[in-house]
């Protein structure tokens, strides 16, 4: 529980948890870029809804996406961050597990910006404290990468992350291998812990 002086006021923050939420936009082409399609419908010929679709690809041709992330005001400065995908599969599929992969680089302001790190997840999460075996088709799940501790430059608010997100559809640990599969992608987020609704000055916290 965090003290903070507003005036001659005295407010006490508690540490809670939110999340930023990151719509997945496809800025690549060629063999890696996922085809934006139908996924539902009304079931009675509707223009339905569409999603970024990543397939059981070969090597060099897994389909991706890519994102900026700036940490708000609100932020837990240095506490870590837990990035994660949200997705849905077409085939239902027994012992299968699809695995993604998060690149990324982030700094403060006034940081360098250095190589990337790549961590890779295999989880078919369906609850808060729960994973599914299987596939089941159109279910809604969640991969969580694991946490992201910022290091001495990158802790403050307004740091940015510069990310990646793929499906490594190539390697052996991604074993939904069923004829046709296809991951929907639904969103990106990433959970962080708040103390405050903002800072008390414009880059400071």
């Amino acid at each position: 529980m965090n003290h903070v002086v507003q005036g001659d006021q005295p407010r006490t923050w508690i540490r809670a948890w939110d999340d930023l939420r990151l719509e997945p936009v496809a800025r690549t082409v060629g063999a890696n870029s996922p085809v934006f399609e139908q996924w539902l419908t009304d079931g009675g010929g509707s223009r339905g809804v569409y999603l970024y679709s990543f397939d059981d690809a070969a090597p060099g041709s897994e389909k991706e996406v890519f994102f900026n992330m700036q940490m708000p005001h609100s932020w837990l400065e240095g506490t870590a961050i837990h990035v994660h995908v949200h997705w849905i599969g077409n085939t239902s599929d027994v012992a299968a597990t699809p695995r993604w992969g998060l690149e990324y680089t982030w700094k403060d302001i006034g940081g360098t910006f250095g190589n990337t790190t790549i961590i890779y997840k295999a989880e078919n999460k369906d609850g808060p404290a729960s994973t599914d075996p299987d596939v089941t088709a159109l279910k809604h799940y969640v991969t969580e990468f694991d946490a992201i501790v910022p290091g001495a430059t990158e802790g403050e608010i307004s740091a940015i992350l510069i990310g990646r997100i793929f499906r490594d559809s190539a390697d052996a640990a991604d074993t939904y291998n069923i004829a046709g599969n296809k991951c929907g992608l639904l969103y990106i987020d990433a959970h962080y812990e708040v103390d405050a609704f903002g800072s008390r000055q414009e880059y400071v916290k």
